[in-house]
């Protein structure tokens, strides 16, 4: 059963969230993260895991948190936060698995919880690096998604979405320079070529998504069950 609010009470409960969020001064990244999921969870879901991971509302109150215009850091980091956050408290994971990263955490966001728990726990015991960790994840959750019948996400966002992962991995890093440290100069030639290739085809995209995102915001701003100011202004306002 989902968690359910008042409208009123969930935009009470998403400007508590916000706040909380906004007044985060922890410096170390795991400690934001995780001070950003027990704001997110507590505030709009009462403490209960379980609630967050069955909101799939897309007027719900964690997307309306994802889409406020005061909100200081991207949906995107929001959803890893709160994912790393279920991670940590729901497990004990940095007492269950001593040998593992924050990096190896987020790997299995979103992916169900007997899942998570055997990918968490083989990593461990093989003493897996992040990238193996992301591959086998990746894997489990293409298997189970074609066991389910979902339909399978777009191969453009999927590789967006492992673009998005080495963006976290710089900042985990701390350093671009170290993670090509090992690069011959015919590889590092190599990575200058693709990254050309890339620019090019991420502006060619944000294009594409600026030009359809008004309508397919209209279309929901429409079929909305509960508008109001606030819609109309996070609707408007939300990060692309």
């Amino acid at each position: 059963m989902q968690y359910r609010h008042s409208y009123s009470d969930m935009v009470n409960r998403v400007e508590l969230a916000v706040g909380r969020i906004m007044e985060n001064t922890a410096e170390n990244a795991e400690q934001r993260q995780l001070a950003i999921g027990e704001a997110v969870v507590d505030s709009l879901y009462g403490g209960s895991l379980d609630c967050w991971r069955r909101d799939t509302d897309p007027q719900g109150p964690f997307r309306q948190l994802g889409r406020h215009p005061k909100l200081p850091i991207t949906s995107a980091e929001l959803y890893r936060s709160v994912g790393v956050y279920e991670v940590m408290v729901r497990y004990d994971a940095r007492n269950r698995w001593p040998g593992l990263s924050t990096s190896h955490f987020r790997c299995v966001i979103g992916i169900e919880p007997r899942l998570q728990m055997e990918l968490l726990d083989t990593a461990a015991a093989k003493k897996w690096a992040v990238a193996r960790m992301t591959r086998e994840a990746s894997r489990v959750r293409m298997t189970h998604r074609e066991k389910r019948g979902r339909p399978a996400t777009p191969k453009a966002v999927r590789v967006l979405r492992q673009l998005e992962e080495l963006v976290q991995m710089v900042s985990d890093e701390g350093s671009h320079s170290r993670l090509i440290a090992e690069c011959s100069p015919a590889r590092l030639r190599e990575l200058q070529e693709t990254i050309g290739r890339l620019q090019e085809v991420c502006v060619q995209l944000r294009s594409a998504i600026d030009r359809m995102l008004p309508e397919a915001m209209d279309g929901v701003d429409r079929n909305s069950s509960m508008p109001s100011e606030l819609d109309c202004r996070v609707l408007r306002d939300r990060p692309v």
